[in-house]
Parts: C-alpha cells; sequence; structure tokens
C-alpha cells in the first residue's frame, strides 16, 4: 500500500528482529527496485535455543530466505557477526555493523518527576530492563550486600519486568537495601537521571539502549563486556567493565563513591553519546547502508 502509494519514492522497510522477518517479509515486493530492505540483528545470545539442532535449523531457514529477498542484514555489535557466522553459516562480510543511537537533544530537557527518593548521604544504584537471570539482576543484590558490608552507603533500585519478577519482590521484601519499582514508564526520564549508577552484570547482550540512555545522562554504568558494550564503554574512561561477579561489581561501586572519578566518568559518557551515539549519527550509517 505504501509502495502504492508513493509510486515515484523508494520504500524502505526495516525489521528489527531478523529470524521474524524470514516469516514477515513480502516477498515479491522485496524483489521491486523501489523497495528497501533491512533486517536488524540486536544481539545473538547463545542460548539453549541455539545449541538446539532443530530450531537452528529453523533459524538458519529464515534467515536464508530474507537473503534471498536481497534485504541487507545489519547487526547492532560487531561481536553478532561471529556468532551469526557459527549458528547460520552467514558470511561476516555480508552483514553490516550500525550501533545503536539515542536523541541527545532530549537530554537537554528537564526530566520527569523522580519515582525514587534518598536519604541523606545515600547512593543509588539502578537496574532497569527484562528481570532474568541471564540479566543478573541476584548478581546486582549481592554485589550492593558486600558494598554495604565494606561501609559504602549503596541502595539498589530495580525496575522492569520479567519471569523473575516474584524472585525480585521476594528480594525487596527481605532486603532493606533493595527496591522494586515495577514497570514504569520513561525510565530513561523519571529514575536513571536519578541515580549514581547503573548496574548491568548480563550473561550476553546485543548493544542495550539503557547503557546508551544512562551514559547520555552523565550516569557511570557498570557492565560486563559482552556483546556491544565494549565499543561503547572504555572501562575507567566513560564506565568500568567488570567481570560477572558480585565481588567484582562491588569492588566498582567502592571506586564510585570517590564523587570526582564518578562525576569524571559520567561527563566522557556524554560526551561519548553525543559524538558517537547520536540518532544523527546512526542515521547517516544507515543511509550508507
Amino acid at each position: 500500500q505504501v509502495s502504492r502509494a508513493n509510486p515515484n519514492n523508494p520504500v524502505v522497510v526495516h525489521f528489527h528482529d531478523g529470524y521474524m522477518a524470514g516469516i514477515f517479509l513480502p516477498v515479491p515486493l522485496a524483489l521491486t527496485s523501489r523497495v528497501v530492505c533491512i533486517a536488524t540483528i540486536h544481539g545473538v545470545a547463545e542460548t539453549t535455543s541455539l545449541r538446539n539442532p532443530t530450531k537452528r535449523l529453523v533459524y538458519r531457514w529464515l534467515m536464508r530466505r530474507v537473503l534471498r529477498t536481497c534485504a541487507t542484514f545489519t547487526t547492532v555489535d560487531s561481536p553478532s557477526k561471529m556468532l551469526l557466522h557459527r549458528y547460520f553459516d552467514m558470511d561476516p562480510r555480508n552483514i553490516v555493523t550500525v550501533h545503536n543511537g539515542i536523541t541527545t537533544t532530549q537530554c537537554d530537557q528537564n526530566n520527569g518527576p523522580r519515582v525514587v527518593d534518598r536519604a541523606p548521604g545515600e547512593m543509588l544504584a539502578g537496574l532497569v530492563g527484562l528481570l532474568s537471570s541471564r540479566k543478573g539482576w541476584r548478581i546486582a543484590v549481592e554485589a550492593v550486600r558486600l558494598a554495604r558490608a565494606k561501609g559504602s552507603p549503596w541502595r539498589l533500585v530495580i525496575a522492569g519486568f520479567g519471569k523473575d519478577e516474584a524472585f525480585v519482590r521476594d528480594a525487596a521484601s527481605t532486603c532493606s537495601f533493595v527496591t522494586y519499582l515495577g514497570s514504569i514508564e520513561r525510565a530513561d526520564r523519571s529514575l536513571i537521571p536519578y541515580l549514581d549508577a547503573l548496574l548491568l552484570p548480563s550473561e550476553s547482550e546485543g548493544q542495550p539502549m539503557v547503557v546508551l540512555e544512562a551514559m547520555a545522562q552523565g550516569v557511570p554504568v557498570v557492565a560486563t563486556a559482552v556483546g556491544g558494550i565494549p565499543a561503547v564503554i572504555t572501562s575507567d574512561v566513560n564506565g568500568i567493565l567488570a567481570e560477572r561477579n558480585a565481588a567484582a561489581f562491588a569492588d566498582a561501586m567502592c571506586r564510585l563513591e570517590d564523587s570526582a572519578y564518578r562525576h569524571s566518568l559520567g561527563e566522557a559518557a556524554a560526551e561519548t553519546i553525543r559524538s558517537r551515539f547520536d540518532m544523527s549519527v546512526v542515521a547517516e550509517q544507515y543511509q550508507k547502508v
């Protein structure tokens, strides 16, 4: 319908799920010269499903169906290229890396009403996103416990939803230093700007938007060096990359008690997003694709 309504203009179809694109991609339309199709892979997690031969064959068939339409594959992180080659036999040379982006001008606007308060002298660490073991929320809870045992005044604020939601609620009810907010709207405006640090002890990632949102607000991020995170964070320059264990995250949080160090990381983080991950930069990269 879009193509018929704009007979003189090219049509760009952008899928944000490479697997599902193989199901829904309109093949006859995609083969016309005026239609440009892009399928973006937002990270490849080495989960049990990918190790299942049957599911892997299905996913591979879907991917190759997309390729037959002359669509262009992009990925938000370079490591996913090798995983796509390993599991789906895709040529990494035919996959273009285009990082996620954020509209940094919105960060200059007034933030929304804050959804959490802090006690005098308290420091807030946040974990925002899907609540699952892969995201490492238990590691974050234990890290804050260890940091507090060393005298650090940290409290953990968790926001999000997922299959571990009941366990997170239990943790919040039994740990005085854990607050669970549930799923909240516009965490980038109502929560993240008021944090002293964002924690992301993930097992695997693509290039998480929450990292870009925090860094754009000058909030230091402590994260594992997985997926596309090292492409954004240079440890001890604009954030901290830590091993995926509670002790390493607790150590990073204790270091962030130094306000000068914390502010230095935050300023460098904001500049990184403005110069390399602003939506205008990403738009130019997609124009080239």
